[in-house]
This record gives structure tokens, sequence and C-alpha cells, in this order.
């Protein structure tokens, strides 16, 4: 496909998506919860046919995925004082992706699909230091099936008005 030189070429595409998630929180006394949840996602991308400056010719078929999640949530809150509190959670879900996408590059047929079935799993904890604002940290890794994706971790904090 290239022999080291330099190549160029310039594509564009549109894209939509959108998601959508619903579950309910189980209280489990004053403090402990439960979440079950389902949600649904798509994205649709048009494709491209295009052709690089060194002759490679590329088929840029679209890409659609619908994924689907049933999932459950779970965690317990360790009240400090009035506005501070610790909440450690854990979270484990079914997620079935079914996009079955190739591509075709001089000719030949490559599948980037990620179809099958995953699980997902994460861990984490929120500090609420005043009834508005939260730090949290969580680390997630999901796999099965097309999809490896390893642990992942995610820090930030969060006002809410």
């Amino acid at each position: 496909m290239s022999n080291g030189t330099y190549v160029d070429g310039s594509t564009n595409s549109d894209a939509w998506g959108f998601g959508l998630k619903a579950g309910y929180d189980f209280k489990l006394g004053d403090a402990g919860y439960v979440t079950p949840y389902g949600s649904i996602s798509g994205l649709f991308q048009s494709g491209d046919d295009y052709q690089l400056s060194n002759d490679m010719k590329v088929d840029g078929q679209s890409y659609d995925s619908m994924r689907y999640e049933l999932g459950v949530d779970a965690g317990y809150t360790f009240t400090y004082s009035e506005d501070q509190a610790l909440t450690p959670y854990f979270k484990l879900a079914y997620v079935y992706d079914d996009s079955n996408n190739d591509n075709d590059v001089n000719g030949d047929s490559i599948d980037n699909g990620t179809e099958g079935s995953a699980v997902r799993v994460g861990l984490g904890t929120q500090f609420s230091f005043t009834k508005n604002f939260s730090a949290y940290t969580d680390a997630n890794y999901l796999g099965g099936g097309d999809v490896d994706q390893d642990w992942s971790a995610n820090v930030g904090v969060k006002y809410t008005w």
C-alpha cells in the first residue's frame, strides 16, 4: 500500500447520532441504591470514495451502528456532613453492537465492524464537597466479541445548579 513516500488526500462525510438511556433508582435503606437501566444509541456516517496522491483508491462505504445496553449501577453513600459525602459505585452491563461494516481499499475488502456482544464493567467514586460541587473518578472496561477496550480512567469535577 505504501513504499514509505509521502502521500496525501482528502475526504469528508456527514454523520449523526443519538442516545437514549432510561432506568429507575431503587433505594436500599437511607444510603444505598441499585439502578437497572437500558439504553440504545446509534451512529450513522455517510461514505465517501476517494483516491490518494499515490493512486491508492478507497471505497469508503457508509458506517451504521446501533448499540443496545442493559445494565445495573449500584452504590452506597457515606455522609460526612450536611453537604459532604463519598459515594463508591459499581457498574455492570451487557452490550450488543450490530455494526457490520466493511471498506474496500484497492479492491481488498476490510471488515471494520464491531458486531457482537460485550460486557462493560466499571468502578468509581464521587465526593461531594458542597450541595452543587463534586469530584469523581472511575475506571471502565469493555470487552467481548469484536470489541476489546482496555481499562480506561476518568477524572473530573461536576457543578450542578
